[in-house]
């Protein structure tokens, strides 16, 4: 199997959901990982379909017990399609989120920019709820600011494009069954010629709020006066992204159009007015 069969589905203590063979190791980095490196840690393997409490007591053994570091894992190598991670809101500061994995606490700016600002903490949630609040992650990564929880899992990759329906279903390129749920990004097929909100914020920036709400496809409206005239757009209302000005419509409505296949959503072209 190559890397893009491994996933992280369980920390010391918490609920692994695999259909393969589990690793259960010291704690490392899995992301990019190859089988060959997981195989030469100290480790106890098990075949599972379904579910296994990632401990000791399960895998017989402590792959640390004779190592400092104590803190374990496992790793799941997939007989099934490849699992990637998703990202949803889950609760506001002060609720409860119940997640099965690892949950963001943070402001919504500092979640949306994790990669480049560092206001945010982060703790494992398998299996089970976890409060939102200060006090349960150990700081406030943004005082004064609201915050909020966004859980981390594991699902299964993206559909394979394009779609196709068979029979009731909607089905994707290897005839997996899918189940659309998209939000609107409406704006194209009005006299700006532009998706709205670009005059607001990052269409990056626009395109995780989406992916984080949950929604896995978007639907983009656009008119064909937009497409044939191809007018270049105005300043004002591409002002959040100063790489778009001076661009025509159709040119920054494929780089809308990316934002968001870039950020996992799938998009459904909707020639809206003609």
């Amino acid at each position: 199997m190559t890397t893009a069969n491994l996933f992280l589905c369980a920390t010391e203590g918490g609920q692994c959901q695999c259909k393969g063979k589990v690793y259960y190791t010291p704690q490392t980095t899995t992301g990019g990982i190859t089988l060959a490196a997981l195989k030469a840690l100290p480790n106890a393997t098990m075949d599972v379909n379904g579910s296994v409490k990632c401990d000791a007591n399960t895998f017989s053994k402590d792959p640390t017990a004779s190592m400092d570091k104590k803190n374990k894992q496992c790793t799941c190598e997939s007989s099934v399609p490849i699992k990637i991670h998703k990202t949803k809101f889950c609760a506001t500061e002060g609720g409860t989120c119940a997640c099965d994995g690892k949950v963001v606490y943070s402001s919504f700016d500092g979640f949306l920019n994790k990669d480049s600002i560092q206001s945010y903490a982060t703790k494992a949630a398998w299996g089970g709820n976890i409060l939102c609040t200060s006090s349960e992650f150990g700081k406030d990564p943004a005082p004064g600011q609201s915050k909020y929880c966004f859980c981390t899992t594991s699902v299964f990759k993206k559909p394979v494009v394009p779609l196709k329906t068979e029979k009731t279903q909607i089905v994707d390129g290897n005839n997996e069954p899918i189940t659309l749920s998209c939000a609107n990004w409406s704006g194209a097929q009005d006299t700006s010629f532009v998706p709205g909100g670009l005059d607001k914020a990052p269409a990056d920036f626009i395109a995780k709020t989406i992916a984080s709400l949950g929604f896995n496809c978007v639907r983009m409206p656009y008119s064909l006066q937009a497409y044939f005239s191809n007018p270049v757009v105005s300043d004002a209302d591409v002002a959040m992204n100063p790489e778009y000005k001076g661009l025509t419509s159709m040119l920054v409505f494929d780089k809308v159009l990316k934002a968001c296949t870039d950020n996992g959503l799938m998009v459904i072209l909707n020639n809206h007015v003609s």
